[in-house]
């Protein structure tokens, strides 16, 4: 029996399957593998899109913040702000004019004060000194400010009372008290007191000796108590003839002036003898003069006189006079008593012995004496006695000669100081001299005043250096101190009125703002070779060219220019070619902006550090809150509160008060920097005036800074300027000590709104474009490309599925496996295909 052969079932091709609900064809599967390539190019095409975006935002604030190149055409942006369009800057100044200043000195009041202003300047700044370093890392640069005013009243006609800064900085300078201030002064006024002696010495001598009247006043008086013994008694009586008469009659007034005139001491001369030994110099009369200049006019003879009497006495008066001006005794009175009698008239207020000179000559102010005595010793001088000369000499029966009385004085309590020690002592261009010593640089005068070796030495040096006693050098030490405690509080108090100078003074506005010296401090060191800044009464410098700004020493500073960094872009790198800052306990690193570019990103959790020049200090700013302008979105910080807290590392002691008197730019005075109206300062500090009214909206600082470039948009800056004053010695003695504020300033601008509109209508929509490409763009790619993968994966997977389940061991499995193709992947025989092929394949088979 033949065995049936077992016929081979060949699998269904996948292509004969459909699915249920839609026939599968090519284009499906193409579909499915775009979606795929699509989401696949969204996600990397998104990110350089986004990235295409984010380099031209960077571009736009690049060109706001990044500093420009030499070679770039918007470089003079970078070097000034006056060019069209340029964001304005204002300064509006208000001034604390004291409105007590009499009561408040005298101590029966508190300052009370009153606000005035505001004035309002726009400001011009210029760049100078420009240079960067070879990389264009680092820029360099001077600046300054033009002022000009736009706003309120005239500043030159507008008058304000207050503390005088250079007064309190000379204080501060000498050493910070008001005798330290003396100490200081004493070299400048004893060379002021010197001067004015012998301008008014020679004035004054100028004008008695050209006056007729006085010189014949000065004979006259000198020669009352001589009798000529040598005219008859009975002409004499008859006619009334005195001593001068007969003098005045043999020797012409002109004569006498040029006798007066050369017999007299030199200013110096006259200074010295007065200074060391409170005595009028010698006179020394040329007396050989007078006797070749004898000739009778009988001048001074009695018109009633006949004239044979007159020829009678004519050879009597020539040969008394010459007989008596030959006379050693004679002579001796009459230089005594020339010189008595010109002490006398240039004594302004007395000395001790009534014919001193009293040579300061007004300077003692309101004192008198013997404050206003400024001589080192107070000689005092006694008549010994009647001294009685007679001069005799036989002409003719009836001439016997002159008798002559006059007052002879001794003096007592002389330093025996000669002149040439006393012009080495005096000599200004000496350092060890009175009027040459440099109190800051070797006050050895002073020195020799103190207790202890270092007195010790100091005496030691000067009496071997002068050549002069111990009881010398104690005499002139003695003065000094004297000097010092009393007459010379009063000459400096009158000096400074003259000059409007002192603790209090009154100047215009223009004047406290921009462009005052104090004439005395000036003086005082222009004549010492000192620091004439320290003269300076106002608070800001108003600067129009290039060398003013180099001779007030602007400072340079230096900044990234932000190339290699964005954000980094002008941020301080160095002040002063210092890249710290020494001023206080412990180094501080300069760092931050100067306010106007912040770096790119300030949010309020990354708040900005801004460097401020005048406070020498980095200040941290705190987050306010969200604010806008013109539509931009913009972050408000303001100080933080630790700028105005007590902190020893800034020697502040005191809440509200920033101490500034470290700082180079103030020498030294006790500046104290505040909010305005004292606003956060100590309740103390506002009660001890009256006038302040600190309001938080008012006088607040506060910046508005965009995030997104970091540039300020907005921003007010309120400072204060105040002086502390206390109570001293000599000028401030009867003062409560107080924090007098002098005058603060809003320092303003806000960004134009065509500037702003940079950022509404071309930034903004680009950072939104960018965000949604970013976001959208890569979600969109990430669901293409899912969907594609997952349609494609899903065809390959049930294609591989459809090949293992139709290649069945028998018809009945291959049946049973077609019904779970059908309800599990949905997939049908396409019947066609598969009839269409079955019948090619039986057609070949019959073949």
């Amino acid at each position: 029996m033949k065995k049936s052969k077992k016929k081979t079932i060949k699998p269904i091709k996948p292509e004969t399957f459909t699915k249920s609900v839609k026939k599968p064809g090519k284009k499906s599967k193409a579909a499915a593998i775009g979606v795929l390539i699509l989401g696949l190019a969204l996600i990397p095409g998104s990110i350089f899109l986004n990235s295409f975006i984010q380099d031209e935002i960077d571009s736009q604030i690049n060109n706001q913040i990044l500093v420009p190149s030499l070679l770039e055409s918007n470089y003079y942006t970078f070097l000034t702000n006056k060019y069209p369009g340029a964001p304005p800057e204002f300064y509006s100044y208000y001034m604390w004019n004291l409105t007590n200043p009499d009561e408040f000195m005298s101590g029966t009041e508190k300052p009370i004060y009153m606000e005035i202003g505001p004035f309002v300047f726009r400001a011009w700044s210029y760049k100078f000194d420009h240079y960067s370093d070879a990389l264009f890392n680092e820029i360099t640069y001077r600046e300054y400010i033009d002022y000009v005013q736009v706003d309120g009243e005239n500043i030159s006609e507008v008058y304000i009372t207050n503390l005088n800064p250079a007064f309190v900085g000379g204080i501060a300078l000498a050493g910070g008290s008001e005798r330290n201030y003396l100490q200081m002064q004493l070299p400048y006024v004893l060379t002021q007191v010197k001067d004015t002696f012998q301008t008014i010495y020679t004035d004054t001598i100028n004008d008695l000796v050209g006056n007729d009247t006085w010189i014949k006043d000065t004979q006259t008086e000198l020669l009352k108590d001589a009798k000529p013994l040598g005219i008859s008694v009975p002409i004499y009586e008859y006619y009334n003839i005195t001593t001068a008469d007969i003098f005045f009659s043999t020797i012409n007034t002109s004569v006498l002036k040029t006798f007066v005139r050369n017999g007299l001491p030199e200013w110096e001369t006259a200074f010295y003898a007065e200074w060391a030994n409170d005595s009028y110099a010698q006179f020394g009369g040329n007396f050989s003069y007078l006797l070749d200049n004898i000739n009778w006019t009988a001048s001074d003879m009695p018109e009633t006189m006949d004239p044979g009497t007159k020829a009678m006495l004519g050879d009597s008066a020539e040969n008394l006079t010459a007989q008596a001006l030959s006379d050693d005794g004679v002579r001796a009175a009459q230089n005594a008593l020339i010189g008595k009698k010109n002490a006398e008239m240039l004594d302004d207020s007395g000395s001790a012995s009534g014919v001193g000179i009293d040579i300061e000559f007004g300077l003692s102010g309101i004192a008198g004496p013997p404050e206003a005595d400024l001589n080192i010793t107070n000689t005092i001088f006694i008549e010994t006695g009647r001294y009685i000369k007679n001069f005799t000499r036989t002409v003719g029966e009836t001439y016997s000669g002159l008798q002559m009385n006059y007052s002879q004085f001794d003096e007592i309590g002389r330093t025996g100081i000669i002149y040439d020690q006393c012009k080495a002592l005096w000599n200004e261009n000496d350092p060890f001299s009175l009027t040459g010593m440099d109190y800051l640089e070797n006050p050895i005068w002073i020195d020799a005043l103190l207790d202890g070796s270092k007195g010790s030495v100091a005496r030691a040096n000067l009496m071997a250096y002068f050549g002069i006693t111990s009881f010398q050098l104690q005499k002139i030490l003695a003065w000094i101190n004297y000097s010092i405690s009393n007459w010379m509080p009063n000459a400096v108090s009158f000096q400074t009125s003259q000059w409007n100078s002192g603790p209090i003074i009154s100047r215009t506005v223009e004047e406290w703002l921009f462009e005052a010296n104090d004439t005395a401090i000036y003086n005082f060191m222009n004549a010492t070779g000192g620091d004439t800044s320290m003269s300076r009464v106002n608070f800001f410098e108003d600067i129009e060219t290039e060398q003013e700004a180099r001779e007030v020493g602007i400072k340079p500073i230096t900044i990234y220019s932000g190339l290699y960094s964005q954000e980094l872009a002008n941020q301080i790198v160095k002040y002063d070619g210092k890249s710290t800052i020494d001023l206080w306990q412990q180094p501080e690193k300069v760092m931050g902006s100067l306010g106007m570019y912040n770096s790119p990103g300030t949010t309020g959790i990354v708040p900005p550090k801004i460097f401020n020049p005048d406070l020498m200090r980095v200040i941290d700013m705190v987050y306010v809150g969200k604010t806008s302008i013109y539509g931009v979105e913009l972050n408000r910080f303001t100080f933080a509160p630790s700028t105005f807290a007590p902190n020893e590392k800034y020697y502040m002691n005191t809440q509200g008060l920033i101490n500034a008197q470290p700082i180079e730019r103030f020498k030294g005075a006790p500046v104290l920097v505040s909010k305005p109206h004292f606003l956060d300062a100590d309740p103390s500090v506002i009660t001890s005036v009256e006038g302040v009214n600190p309001d938080r909206m008012m006088h607040e600082t506060f910046i508005d800074v965009e995030p997104i470039s970091g540039a300020t948009m907005n921003a007010r800056q309120r400072i204060q300027v105040n002086f502390n004053l206390t109570s001293d010695e000599f000028f401030t003695s009867d003062i409560n000590s107080t924090v007098m504020p002098s005058v603060w300033y809003e320092r303003s601008g806000i960004v134009p709104q065509h500037l702003a509109s940079k950022f509404t209508d071309e930034l903004y929509p680009a950072q939104t474009a960018q965000t949604y490409i970013l976001t959208g763009g890569i979600a969109l790619g990430v669901v293409c490309a899912i969907a594609g993968g997952s349609s494609s994966l899903n065809k390959q997977v049930k294609t591989s599925i459809i090949k293992k389940r139709t290649t069945p061991k028998s018809k009945k499995a291959l049946k049973a496996n077609m019904d779970s193709i059908k309800s599990k992947l949905g997939y049908t025989v396409d019947s066609k295909k598969f009839k269409r092929k079955n019948s090619i394949k039986k057609r070949k088979q019959k073949e």
